[in-house]
């Protein structure tokens, strides 16, 4: 199979796992990417948006530590540290398979793309928690 291909489609896949929604981070990662042609401030946009849906991961936690009882939060915890192994996981094996087709410096911006929607994903599922205790 193509290489080439192979990279598209990867590309196409991750454009297309976006929530159908917008976020406030979304739209400022994009803004922040359009005023730019450069790959490395593009990944630079990108690694603003990662910090803020961690930042957004770790507020929420916090909510549900002061609302949620206790067992709950411990179950909440225990599956956060789980989710961070498969998180490390799968950006690790994502790599290993984008560096192998990829050449220049586009393929970075797919890496870090790929990691911001693993994390944002993470951040709505636990915001969906925060909605039971509100």
């Amino acid at each position: 199979m193509n290489k080439y291909y192979i990279l598209a489609l990867t590309i196409f896949i991750l454009l297309n796992q976006q929530n159908v929604f917008a976020h406030i981070i979304d739209e400022q990662e994009q803004n922040c990417i359009a005023k730019t042609s450069s790959t490395t401030e593009m990944n630079k946009c990108s690694q603003v948006a990662l910090d803020s849906w961690n930042k957004e991961i770790n507020n929420i936690l916090y909510n549900l530590k002061k609302n949620s009882d206790s067992d709950t939060y411990k179950n909440i915890i225990q599956s956060q540290k789980f989710w961070e192994k498969y998180k490390n996981n799968e950006i690790k094996t994502f790599n290993k398979f984008l560096t192998q087709y990829s050449q220049g410096t586009m393929y970075q911006n797919v890496s870090k793309g790929f990691e911001v929607n693993i994390v944002k994903q993470r951040a709505l599922q636990l915001q969906e928690y925060k909605n039971i205790y509100p």
